[in-house]
């Protein structure tokens, strides 16, 4: 099993753990706010657990693009939680470094890959 097989199947249980997390949170936060708060807050609430899972499938079925939107979602986490650092970063930690993790196994060279051609790439 190659170096980069590994680190690809480290990402996705990692993902898969981040997910599950934030689903059960999610689920349990929207329907312990539906007396208090209303429909409003438990769609809010699904809203945010249906992300959740467009990004892991996006990941499953592409993992360049789905390293691209871990790390969007991670982005957006920063600007949404900027006065408070520390909690933005605890929750978008995880997804960043998905994220990072699925580009840099793309990004890995493959056996058999002849690599970039001469002259800066460009292959003949």
């Amino acid at each position: 099993m190659g170096v980069a097989r590994i680190i690809r199947w480290i990402a996705r249980i990692l993902l898969i753990l981040w997910a599950v997390f934030w689903l059960c949170f999610n689920v349990a936060s929207g329907f312990g706010e539906l007396a208090e708060h209303g429909v409003g807050s438990l769609v809010n609430h699904l809203v945010v657990a249906g992300l959740i899972v467009t990004a892991l499938l996006i990941v499953w079925r592409n993992e360049l693009l789905g390293g691209i939107v871990l790390l969007a979602l991670g982005v957006l986490g920063q600007v949404l939680f900027h006065p408070r650092a520390n909690v933005a970063w605890s929750l978008t930690a995880p997804p960043v470094l998905v994220g990072l993790l699925l580009v840099a196994v793309r990004a890995w060279p493959r056996p058999g890959d002849p690599g970039p051609g001469p002259a800066g790439g460009a292959a003949r």
